[in-house]
């Protein structure tokens, strides 16, 4: 690949990071939301709309459209406003197309990726200045320096695959040792069980089987022990299956 090949390669993967940024900006302050539906608006109408300043979402609509995330519609009649953003503004208005409604919110299609766009965001900031240190002094990132929301979002990334494919997994015939073993009563070591989905998932494939469940961020344990209890009341597992230890090297 010749150096300019590098570059544009180089380019169109930082434009595709910013086309990231806008689509979580847009997304954690319910601009999306708000326009579901597919309805064009101008952002005087979503200003309104949602509560939120009209001057930014000019900026975000405007670069989403340019990014390929909205559907632009120029207007014909001039508009005077408080701020000069450098672009006439004219009412022009923009929509959400179903297709994009369908990837950002619709959880049962196989295109669904609005949960999957926050990852890269957690490990930007203190995170990632952590992480330069780190190659310098051999030290380590804390779980807990990506932030409150990051063991959420693990949760719900992980949490459908442990119910829906730990169990065809162990279903292989290379394991069948192991979940005849399992079957009649064997003992599990979850170890980073996060919030604890793989050791329901487990105990609950086998309820003759005891499962420790350990983590060492105290967070995603407080959750995990909720799950548990939650697992135990609907029936997914006995009472006392599933052993929760916290920074068990400790213990």
């Amino acid at each position: 690949m010749s150096a300019q090949a590098m570059k544009e390669k180089m380019m169109g993967e930082v434009t595709g990071m910013l086309g990231v940024m806008l689509l979580n900006l847009g997304k954690e302050t319910g601009v999306w939301q708000a326009m579901r539906g597919g309805a064009s608006v101008t952002t005087a109408k979503l200003a309104e709309t949602a509560g939120l300043s009209e001057r930014y979402l000019e900026e975000l609509l405007r670069a989403s459209s340019l990014h390929g995330y909205l559907k632009y519609t120029p207007g014909t009649t001039p508009e005077s406003k408080s701020w000069d953003s450098g672009i006439a503004v004219t009412g022009d208005s923009f929509a959400l197309s179903s297709e994009m409604e369908e990837v950002l919110f619709d959880e049962d299609s196989p295109n669904y990726y609005g949960h999957s766009l926050s990852l890269p965001m957690f490990f930007a900031g203190a995170p990632f200045e952590k992480l330069i240190q780190s190659f310098k002094d051999d030290s380590g990132v804390p779980y807990a320096l990506y932030g409150k929301k990051f063991p959420e979002f693990v949760e719900k990334s992980h949490s459908k695959i442990y119910q829906t494919q730990i169990k065809e997994w162990l279903k292989n015939e290379d394991l069948k040792d192991l979940r005849s073993v399992l079957s009649k009563g064997g003992v599990v070591l979850d170890l980073g069980c996060g919030n604890g989905w793989s050791s329901i998932s487990i105990a609950e494939e086998f309820p003759n089987t005891t499962v420790h469940a350990v983590d060492c961020d105290e967070t995603s344990m407080e959750k995990a022990n909720l799950n548990f209890a939650e697992a135990v009341s609907g029936n997914q597992v006995k009472a006392n299956q599933i052993i929760p230890h916290c920074c068990f090297a400790h213990e």
